[in-house]
């Protein structure tokens, strides 16, 4: 595909979180790792709980230096902005949603937005938190390490 294009295509492995092989940080990364991103996780759910789970899932490439610029793990898509079907409100609330979109950058994932672009009250609801100039930039930045949980707390952090 990326002969017949005659121009840069960016590939996804989606997989549902189970790539066919694990790419092979060892080989250039056309060799190692055929893709430019790669789903961790299996599908994100409209709930915090869900957002852990699949951030939890970078983890292990992160370990192994497997998601690396051109060959990326990521958690799935962002679940911020995103209505519940039931009442049409937001799924996540604002502290969900910016820690959401902070781990996401922390992780180097790709940002795919997953809400209504066109529904203008998420946008302004929203825009603030995606469009953070510093969150983006921690996201671009590979210092080679994508990113991850380094420590653990002992602490239980409610999030209002």
């Amino acid at each position: 595909i990326r002969k017949m294009a005659n121009r840069p295509v960016l590939v996804e492995s989606c997989h549902w979180g189970v790539p066919k092989y694990d790419p092979d940080p060892n080989l250039p990364p056309r060799q190692g790792c055929p893709w430019n991103f790669y789903r961790s996780s299996g599908d994100i759910q409209l709930s915090y709980s869900s957002v852990l789970w699949n951030l939890a899932s970078v983890e292990r490439y992160r370990a192994i230096n497997a998601s690396v610029p051109s060959c990326w793990a990521y958690p799935d898509m962002l679940q911020i902005g995103i209505r519940r079907r039931d009442d049409g409100t937001l799924g996540l609330n604002r502290a969900e949603s910016r820690s959401h979109f902070g781990a996401w950058c922390i992780v180097s994932s790709p940002l795919f937005l997953g809400h209504d672009v066109n529904d203008e009250e998420v946008n302004d609801a929203i825009w603030d938190i995606i469009s953070n100039r510093e969150a983006i930039a921690v996201n671009q930045a590979y210092a080679g390490d994508s990113g991850g949980v380094y420590e653990t707390s002992s602490f239980l952090v409610h999030v209002d």
